[in-house]
């Protein structure tokens, strides 16, 4: 009988431990804004809220990374600094948000 009652403790504080928040990645790293020159690229991430008074995600949801920082070539002009802008496609990114919970998630791109 104390056996079983230990147990039970044990998974109650299991359950009931604070968890804290934990960041997920929404979009990997995007191209780089400049073939050379120094450009820059983002990656966008949500924060699963912590639990049972769990601290917090700590940082931003969209962080930046230098990229491409070479110098440019003197044929892209411009002193040789920036280079040329990189285009994406024009298409919208439309990103179906789904409700976070303990299980593994998943997203779709449209």
């Amino acid at each position: 009988m104390v056996m079983m009652k230990i147990q039970m403790v044990s998974i109650r504080n299991l359950i009931l431990a604070p968890k804290d928040g934990s960041w997920v990645t929404l979009q990997d790293w995007s191209s780089c804004t400049l073939a050379c020159g120094g450009g820059t690229q983002t990656l966008h991430r949500g924060c699963q809220p912590p639990k049972n008074g769990g601290k917090p995600c700590k940082g931003e949801a969209i962080l930046e990374r230098p990229c491409n920082t070479q110098a440019c070539p003197p044929e892209f002009g411009q002193g040789g600094k920036g280079g040329p802008e990189i285009e994406e496609e024009e298409a919208p990114l439309k990103v179906k948000m789904m409700r976070v919970t303990g299980k593994p998630q998943r997203y779709e791109v449209n």
